[in-house]
């Protein structure tokens, strides 16, 4: 232990000592602290950055939507033209007297067939609205998703007068998947594919 009769070299080498501590402790304290802000700072550029993905990515699915709009309001026009048609016909038959049951059930088998088809492009255009943020992975059958797919973009394709020739030899393989994701990959194939020999 240091005493007053210490002698100058043992209180210099104390206080230097101390001040050697003090500085490390110091020199610690700023690292620590500077390098938490920095891990605060990398958060939140990443969160940031995963925000704005999200947002890109929701803006190009809406614009897709929009391309397809035209394309989906006649293929569910169509159907319902059939519908408002077989509706006609049945009222028609009707009012001439008595109707044949095998009349009403092809008009209705008709009526419903045209109905599914409707279904199946609402299905395809609410499955690709929806966020699949939230999707469990699933086991999903391809040629559905193909053909959920096909339901939002097969009209574009038909009304420009372009044949769109689909392989469905696997159609009936299933994997696990998300199939709004997968369903998004087909729909950027097919718009990208358009888009080339527009």
């Amino acid at each position: 232990l240091l005493t007053k009769n210490s002698s100058p070299i043992t209180w210099v080498a104390l206080i230097g000592a101390l001040f050697i501590c003090a500085f490390i402790s110091i020199y610690l304290v700023a690292t620590v602290g500077r390098s938490s802000r920095v891990e605060r700072e990398v958060k939140a550029r990443t969160d940031e950055i995963r925000t704005m993905t999200t947002k890109m990515v929701s803006m190009s699915k809406m614009t897709a939507l929009g391309e397809m709009a035209g394309g989906v309001a006649h293929e569910v026009n169509s159907p319902l033209s059939v519908i408002s048609l077989r509706a006609e016909m049945l009222k028609t038959l009707a009012s001439e007297g008595p109707v044949a049951s095998e009349e009403v059930i092809q008009f209705s088998e008709n009526i419903e067939k045209t109905v599914f088809q409707i279904s199946s492009i609402m299905k395809g255009l609410l499955s690709f609205a929806r966020g699949e943020e939230g999707d469990a992975m699933v086991n999903a059958s391809i040629g559905s998703m193909i053909n959920d797919t096909l339901a939002l973009s097969g009209e574009r394709f038909r009304r420009n007068g372009v044949a769109l020739e689909v392989d469905m030899t696997h159609s009936d393989l299933v994997v696990p998947c998300r199939p709004t994701q997968i369903e998004q990959v087909i729909l950027n194939l097919l718009n990208n594919a358009y888009d080339v020999i527009k």
